[in-house]
């Protein structure tokens, strides 16, 4: 029985894991010898009792060569769940016996997951996985390779180590590359010795993937490998990538910053990676080190006449306001948090919602790269000495009784006595100095040309329909995660403890960036899922209507589930009213707005 209700569905599984338990010596599902015309049940009912001996049904069924391929899959899934080290190793040399031109990494998946969710590793795949490699039929896709490479990464199959070594000498190019990335697999000595000779190749592809795989298995081996690459233009964004996927160990950070602190880097490829390490969450010492070695400090970006007019020519010949937008919407430079555009974003700074529609390329640059020579009427600083010692930069608010109020630069507001101030004097802007040194120049021309087409051009000029811009996202934590876990969704339209929310904004043209939102999964079956939510006002007793894609979204009305198929007429009381949204991530894969109409109205 299939049945969309996740709690349904859920206590259906519990009891065949139950009933199932029951049966000592073999499944409940081998009582039924055929399941021709049901193996989406067969699926689901080994998937639910997840253990060995029903997963040796759908191994069976796998082995067989009447199967079709889309019933494979299906069983294989299931198996991954279910299945021992030898079920899995059975189907996956089943699926390679099938048809080897069929194996893709979209078909290997699941028995790649359990692998990674417990280290159940398939057993005795070496030899199927030779001959799937060593296929004399072309692939010109690379998705041959792509497969070896992940489970070469992933189940660590030494028999494979050979067949790489010696494909390496008969390839070139991207596939060659890839070749050397999947060595960093292996640790022998004359994978040690290959790797090494590949790092000091004239060719740079070469020296990339090679350092990329000595710094997987050999990270302090690998440094000064690393600092070679990063002197040099044409690879240093290449080994930025290499040095930020190193920073989750604690032990290497201070290493890196103490080599790069004893170098000189080109000021572009510095920026880059200081921009980097901030965004993974900053290395105090190695951003010193960067700036250092980059001399950033003397090359910062300072406006002059020449470089305003540099930046200008290339935001005509090669900006991109796609990209710029892309880059005002990163954490690290904290645009959104100061800025809104129309309705979405912080207060602290001026509204960008017509910036490029009312103002030249020019004064974008200056506002951008000197921020305090020209600040707006209304966002003034004010710098204020208290008795105390303390000093308080913000935007005067005006006196309020027997205070002073400021915004401050994370947007909240505080009061300050009149008579606790000692002294005040006009600030600066509340912008950081310094604050876009670390992006390359072409991401500086980037994030003006889409600052420069705000208001003027139409893709990038803020419509009058009502679409939600503000709104908020449930974060990820263990604590939040556990919770749904134990509970259902309906937990996230609660005013559960455990659910923790942050503002999140729409993109200009109004629609909701998937990729910033946080990913809940419930059980090993069910698909990803984000959670968002708003509030609308209804100011009378009316019909509200809430437009948003039909297929792959769930809905709670101040708490109570509601079909998304009611949401077009939807009959509200007068007042505010929260609206709780969850994302199915594997059926929603594309921005949407999300529009408000009827009585209803957005509540900012």
């Amino acid at each position: 029985q299939q049945t969309g209700d996740s709690n349904l569905k859920f206590a259906i599984w519990q009891s065949l894991r139950s009933l199932d338990a029951t049966f000592p010596d073999d499944s409940i599902l081998a009582s039924r010898e055929d399941w021709t015309g049901s193996l989406n049940e067969l699926a689901s009912a080994i998937t639910a009792i997840a253990t060995p001996k029903a997963a040796e049904i759908g191994v069976r069924l796998i082995e067989s060569p009447e199967l079709s391929q889309q019933s494979m899959d299906q069983l294989i899934a299931a198996v991954a769940v279910a299945g021992d080290a030898n079920q899995l190793g059975r189907a996956f040399r089943a699926m390679v016996k099938r048809n080897p031109n069929t194996v893709t990494l979209a078909r290997v998946k699941p028995l790649l997951d359990r692998t990674q969710r417990d280290r159940t590793t398939p057993t005795n795949v070496g030899t199927a996985l030779i001959n799937f490699f060593n296929q004399k039929a072309p692939d010109p896709q690379g998705t041959r390779l792509q497969v070896v490479a992940k489970i070469a990464n992933i189940w660590k199959v030494n028999e494979l180590e050979s067949a790489l070594l010696t494909a390496l000498t008969t390839t070139k190019g991207p596939a060659q590359q890839k070749i050397i990335d999947t060595l960093a697999a292996y640790d022998s000595p004359e994978v040690r010795n290959t790797l090494a000779t590949l790092s000091n190749s004239p060719e740079a592809g070469k020296r990339i993937a090679a350092t990329r795989a000595i710094a997987a298995s050999r990270p302090r081996a690998a440094i000064p490998l690393i600092i070679k690459l990063l002197q040099d233009e044409e690879t240093g964004n290449e080994a930025s990538a290499i040095v930020i996927s190193m920073l989750n160990r604690k032990d290497l950070p201070p290493l890196l910053a103490a080599a790069v602190d004893n170098t000189t880097l080109p000021a572009d490829i510095a920026r880059s990676l200081l921009r980097g390490v901030r965004v993974s969450g900053g290395q105090p010492s190695l951003e010193k080190a960067i700036r250092k070695a980059g001399q950033l400090e003397q090359a910062k970006w300072k406006l002059t006449p020449e470089l305003q007019a540099t930046l200008i020519a290339e935001m005509k010949k090669r900006g991109s306001a796609s990209r710029g937008e892309d880059i005002y919407r990163r954490k690290s430079l904290q645009c959104i948090n100061c800025h809104a555009i129309g309705s979405g974003g912080g207060r602290v700074g001026p509204n960008l919602i017509s910036l490029g529609g009312s103002s030249q390329p020019d004064y974008i640059v200056e506002a951008l790269l000197a921020p305090s020579a020209k600040l707006k009427e209304g966002f003034t600083t004010l710098t204020v000495l208290t008795d105390e010692g303390e000093i308080i930069n913000g935007i005067s608010l005006g006196k309020n009784g027997d205070g002073l109020r400021l915004r401050l630069a994370d947007g909240k507001e505080t009061q300050i006595a009149l008579d606790a101030i000692e002294q005040t004097k006009p600030g600066k802007s509340l912008m950081p100095e310094g604050l876009l040194d670390s992006l390359p120049q072409q991401e500086l021309v980037d994030l003006l040309t889409f600052m420069s087409a705000l208001g003027r051009e139409p893709a990038y000029t803020v419509s009058t329909e009502p679409v939600v811009r503000s709104l908020e996202t449930l974060n990820y934590t263990n604590a939040a995660s556990s919770r749904l876990n134990r509970t259902s969704m309906d937990t996230a339209a609660s005013d559960d403890a455990s659910m923790t929310w942050r503002t999140q904004t729409t993109r200009v043209d109004g629609t909701l960036p998937l990729a910033e939102l946080d990913q809940f999964k419930q059980h090993r079956t069910l698909p990803h899922t984000s959670f968002v939510r708003f509030q609308i006002t209804m100011p009378r007793e009316g019909v509200a209507k809430i437009d948003i894609p039909s297929d792959g979204l769930s809905a709670w009305i101040d708490g109570k589930p509601t079909p998304t198929t009611n949401l077009n007429t939807l009959p509200l009381d007068g007042g505010d009213h929260l609206v709780v949204l969850s994302i199915n991530r594997q059926l929603i894969t594309e921005t949407f707005p999300i529009k408000v109409a009827g009585d209803a109205v957005i509540k900012e």
